[in-house]
């Protein structure tokens, strides 16, 4: 069995593995105790060398986000993510060494689970809307520019969507057209308390967790605590989705009616 070897610049730990699976430019953190208050950790998963270091050196230089792991497979990215705990990570929509959607269904399942972003190749409507269902929160093509995908992985650590808005309406197409019947919709919002019926018809509307605190008049805090609850009760992994939920079974008027 070979091994490979990697360097890591000066402030950073070069490490050993075995195998054709390398963790490249591991932070040296004990836990993740010692990132620096609001820094937004970022797990990167990137097959290309030079791209991966590019946009590991482009997140780098933004004072707010650290790249905290690299990785050139899906293989190491659920038990990485598990042991440095980062707020987003970032995966290659072509990545080998395994799936990419059961590698993001299986982030998000996970007990802190991360904001998931992936960077595809131009506009694939069939992969965003599977990835999507899987609980993907941000898509981004390799064709962006860096700005791009800095605020992609900024929105979606606030807990919003971030799909390009020219891919939007295909993509919203393609989930309305796979979406549960009107029954099952109203089994599932039977569920939800009143307030949370409230916060859901704003999600509709596309409102974000600010929006949602002022308009209900609670914290932004209570507003994405409710806004988790809607979606665990759904049975959705994203805001998108849960507005698509309304949208496609015509529950707008039931919500307003309140619980029975």
């Amino acid at each position: 069995m070979d091994y490979t070897w990697t360097r890591a610049p000066p402030f950073r730990s070069a490490s050993i593995v075995r195998g054709t699976m390398a963790v490249a430019y591991v932070r040296p953190l004990s836990g993740v105790a010692r990132a620096r208050p609001g820094e937004l950790r970022v797990l990167i998963a990137l097959e290309q060398v030079l791209f991966r270091e590019s946009v590991r050196s482009a997140l780098e230089r933004e004072s707010d986000l650290a790249v905290v792991v690299a990785l050139d497979s899906c293989a190491a990215i659920v038990a990485e993510a598990a042991r440095v705990r980062p707020h987003v990570a970032v995966i290659d929509a072509t990545l080998g060494g395994g799936n990419v959607i059961d590698t993001v269904r299986t982030l998000r399942a996970q007990p802190h689970p991360p904001a998931v972003v992936c960077i595809g190749v131009g506009t694939d409507h069939r992969f965003v809307v599977q990835a999507v269902r899987a609980g993907m929160n941000g898509y981004v093509s390799r064709n962006s520019p860096v700005t791009e995908l800095m605020s992609a992985v900024r929105a979606v650590d606030r807990g919003e969507m971030a799909i390009p808005r020219r891919m939007l309406a295909g993509v919203v197409q393609r989930l309305l057209g796979s979406d549960d019947i009107r029954e099952d919709a109203l089994e599932r919002i039977s569920r939800l308390t009143h307030r949370e019926r409230r916060v859901l018809a704003l999600l509709s509307t596309g409102a974000t967790n600010a929006t949602v605190a002022s308009a209900m008049f609670i914290s932004p805090l209570t507003a994405r605590t409710h806004i988790q609850n809607v979606l665990t009760k759904l049975g959705v992994h994203s805001r998108l989705e849960a507005a698509m939920f309304v949208a496609q079974n015509d529950i707008v008027q039931e919500l307003e009616r309140g619980p029975r």
